[in-house]
């Protein structure tokens, strides 16, 4: 009789330690579950705040290179007038000495 009793409370106390350890791993299971949760939330926003500023540094080397172009292409318009200029200068440049009047090139010496 003593061995049915025994029997008894051994199979009760290990449903009991059986039902125990399936929770501990349960709660184990979960806590692993929200550390990777963290980490990969982390993880991303890493990444997040990554590709922005390389966004951002692309919109800033985009802004620097057509401010650059705008620039060279003004530059190049101004020479052009100035070439223009050069050219009517060169045409309507008197080369030919008066008795009275003195090129003002000569004037300075």
């Amino acid at each position: 009789m003593q061995f049915v009793v025994s029997a008894i409370f051994n199979r009760k106390s290990n449903n009991a330690d059986y039902a125990q350890k399936i929770l501990e791993q349960a709660e184990i299971r979960v806590s692993q579950a929200l550390d990777d949760r963290d980490r990969i939330i982390k993880e991303r926003d890493y990444a997040r705040d990554e590709a922005k500023g390389q966004r951002k540094s692309k919109q800033e080397w985009r802004d620097r290179f057509l401010k650059e172009q705008e620039l060279h292409h003004e530059t190049q318009l101004t020479l052009k007038d100035v070439e223009a200029k050069l050219v009517d200068e060169k045409w309507y440049r008197c080369e030919l000495k008066c008795a009275k009047r003195k090129p003002p090139r000569e004037n300075e010496v």
